[in-house]
């Protein structure tokens, strides 16, 4: 069925004595994902300023980039991870982010010929020097990424930028 909106459907088998009996359907809304994220404290306030954390989710499996290309945002907590065309919606890369720490965090990234995959694995955290509306110039910024991944085809990498 159609619904006009943008969906992360999950499904799996169901077997009974071995044989195929049935096939079990999930899906969420984009935006119940973002109202998740935007949920979430990231950070706190440091010297009376408040943090500027953000977090946000990318596709990292390339067997579904006939539906999402890889990279593209699952969710985010500040910003919008849907665009429009017309009256079409469609998903966006972290680069397209109206939220600037987050589009700013995916253009350093490539600026800095960051190996995303490599960072998942070895779990260090990067510093990256972001440009943002109060520092211009550019400021320091936290950044690390995970990879979270099940059996069940979610293969997604999660982003968590802090300063």
């Amino acid at each position: 069925a159609t619904t006009g909106y943008l969906v992360i459907s999950c499904a799996t088998p169901i077997y009974h004595n071995g044989t195929l009996s049935g096939i079990a359907i999930s899906g969420a809304h984009l935006t119940h994902v973002n109202s998740r994220l935007a949920s979430l404290k990231i950070g706190g306030p440091v010297d009376g300023y408040p943090s500027r954390g953000r977090v946000f989710v990318t596709l990292r499996s390339t067997w579904l980039s006939m539906v999402a290309p890889a990279g593209v945002m699952i969710g985010a907590s500040h910003g919008s991870t849907i665009g429009m065309t017309g009256d079409t919606p469609h998903t966006m890369f972290p680069a397209e982010s109206s939220d600037s720490i987050i589009s700013n965090t995916a253009n350093r990234t490539v600026q800095d010929n960051l190996n995303i995959e490599e960072l998942s694995v070895s779990g260090l955290m990067a510093v990256l020097n972001i440009s943002t509306e109060l520092a211009p110039e550019g400021e320091e910024f936290y950044y690390r990424v995970g990879r979270l991944h099940d059996n069940h085809g979610v293969d997604w990498y999660v982003h968590l930028v802090i300063d």
